[in-house]
């Protein structure tokens, strides 16, 4: 529904890959509540889901883990985000791309507190797992 909001609502996401389209011509919702591809030979949803998982930072709660947001629209979503300003990153540098370009896209740092500009080895995300049982490597 995420996708469908930021699609169909307020067509921000423009696609310009013609096998994108030809998944979403095929992408449709089952009686049990889930959405796929159609079934057949050769259709895929591989695009589809992809496009859903990189739309799904835009959730507010992970939204606001990793980015500062500015605004919200008249559905309480965000309107307009910016990154963290992390000043004297300890191990990490952004290239002259990211510092230089404006029109660049926001970094995403994984693992790190962007409020400290520290990074850590696991954020809350760790923790609810190591709580719940599960370990890392």
């Amino acid at each position: 529904m995420n996708m469908r909001y930021w699609m169909n609502t307020l067509r921000v996401v423009k696609i310009y890959d013609i096998a994108t389209v030809q998944e979403l011509q095929t992408f449709v919702r089952y009686p049990n509540g889930t959405w796929k591809a159609k079934q057949g030979k050769q259709i895929y949803d591989d695009r589809v889901l992809s496009l859903v998982w990189g739309l799904y930072v835009l959730q507010e709660e992970i939204c606001q883990q990793h980015y500062e947001i500015v605004a919200y629209d008249d559905q309480g979503k965000p309107l307009k985000i910016q990154n963290y300003t992390i000043t004297e990153p300890g191990i990490f540098k952004l290239d002259d791309f990211f510092q230089k370009n404006e029109n660049a896209p926001l970094p995403t740092i994984i693992g790190s507190s962007p409020t400290s500009g520290q990074f850590s080895s696991g954020g809350q995300g760790m923790n609810e797992l190591h709580q719940a049982g599960w370990s890392s490597l």
